[in-house]
């Protein structure tokens, strides 16, 4: 299991899995923990921080009808595309297209209420934040207002887009609730399938840095394949670190023919990047260090752990689901001998809610007990988020930490040790 990084994201959660990086899921989805803030910045570029999600990506439900087809429902017409999949669900196969031809993809469902009433449309609810869904007015298809009443017998367009910029590559799968006034059930659900690729190829899924230490030169070399349509005026964008952990030096021989061009990077560890469990991105960026938001779906995700004189057990602090503050942890910090522990500090990114504090260990003087707390105001739902352990000799070890909170227990949290 590999983790680090700054901003929430996503991820890939508690195992090997973890490893790719998306803004939004292509399906179900768990926020991981959050990029580790930059310590300094890549050499030639200027200062920027990882904002990409990490979630962790399932294999995509199967394709069914909705179920508990109640008496207020609409009719989903297997029309212009759209394949009828029991009375009141629709499902769209958009198939294989390109984020360079198809910034987004658009389908027109078409809806009507075979009911004894007027229906009243109240909520779209997409799947997620890359998919956004209007009604429509079937003439002109000018935007309709939410309330919006389906007379008996009569029929509605909802437009359905996804931003393919914002999603990683490859199989999507996305769902629209179309939800009615007075009732908790969708009254019809509209699906989106097919695969989507960017003008970005690399020659491996992820970079595995595997078990390494800080100034390890990697075997790993990254090649890169790029669609020549994503070049604009003649300026290629490069990959940079998200964080100053990774060292990325580009071979200087590119080879091109009539649609691509090839870059290849060498990559080792920064000699001053911190130990522990490591999960990071290499973004794309322009000549002067300005991120590319049209690429930020063909970042490459780096996975690995980063050994040296300090060590945790767990490597992970995971609390799972708790109900109160006062809940606690204790996480053992071992040195190859008791002068690595000399100087111990810790910090928390939430120094208001997790509270630290270093024990002595009885049994072994080359170890120590970090104590962790966790009080009020902590975030609804699940969260993560790093502890920052530095010794006297200056060498640093990031210990990811996520909890989960109910939303009714958050506010009812107080501190206590």
């Amino acid at each position: 299991m590999y983790l680090r990084s700054k901003s929430i994201a996503g991820s890939l959660a508690l195992s090997h899995a973890l490893a790719l990086v998306a803004l939004c899921p292509s399906v179900s989805t768990a926020e991981t923990l959050k990029p580790r803030p930059p310590l300094t910045h890549p050499q030639g570029a200027r200062k920027v921080s990882d904002t990409s999600n990490m979630r962790i990506l399932f294999p995509p439900p199967p394709l069914h009808a909705a179920a508990n087809i109640s008496a207020k429902s609409l009719t989903v017409l297997g029309i212009d595309g759209t394949k009828q999949i029991g009375q009141n669900a629709g499902l769209y196969d958009f198939g294989a297209v390109s984020t360079l031809d198809t910034p987004k993809i658009e389908h027109v469902y078409q809806l009507r209420n075979d009911s004894d009433q007027d229906l009243v449309i109240n909520q779209l609810i997409p799947s997620c934040g890359c998919t956004t869904a209007v009604v429509q007015e079937q003439e002109s298809g000018t935007t309709m207002d939410l309330p919006f009443t389906v007379g008996k017998g009569k029929t509605v367009d909802v437009k359905v887009d996804i931003d393919s910029h914002v999603i990683l590559p490859g199989l999507q799968f996305k769902v629209v609730q179309v939800m009615l006034i007075a009732q908790q059930e969708s009254g019809a659900t509209l699906q989106m399938s097919g695969t989507v690729s960017t003008g970005i190829a690399y020659n491996i899924p992820v970079l595995d840095l595997g078990a390494t230490t800080p100034g390890a030169h990697l075997p790993q070399t990254v090649e890169v394949t790029i669609d020549k349509r994503v070049v604009e005026a003649g300026d290629t964008p490069h990959l940079i670190p998200g964080d100053d952990s990774i060292v990325l030096t580009q071979i200087p021989a590119v080879s091109s023919d009539t649609n691509t061009i090839t870059q290849s990077y060498k990559v080792e560890v920064a000699p001053t990047a911190p130990l522990g469990i490591y999960s990071g991105t290499l973004l794309w960026a322009a000549k002067d260090g300005v991120l590319l938001r049209p690429l930020m779906n063909s970042n490459l995700q780096v996975v690995g752990e980063i050994k040296g004189p300090m060590s945790t057990q767990p490597q992970i602090a995971a609390f799972g689901m708790v109900k109160g503050a006062g809940t606690t942890m204790n996480v053992m910090v071992t040195g190859n001998d008791a002068s690595d522990l000399h100087g111990l500090t810790a910090t928390s990114e939430y120094p208001s809610s997790v509270k630290l504090r270093f024990l002595p260990h009885r049994a072994q003087d080359n170890a120590a007990i970090l104590k962790i707390w966790l009080g009020l105001g902590l975030p609804p739902g699940t969260f993560s988020s790093h502890i920052h352990i530095e010794n006297g000799n200056g060498v640093r070890l990031v210990l990811p930490m996520t909890v989960t909170t109910p939303v009714n227990s958050v506010r009812n949290m107080h501190y206590s040790r």
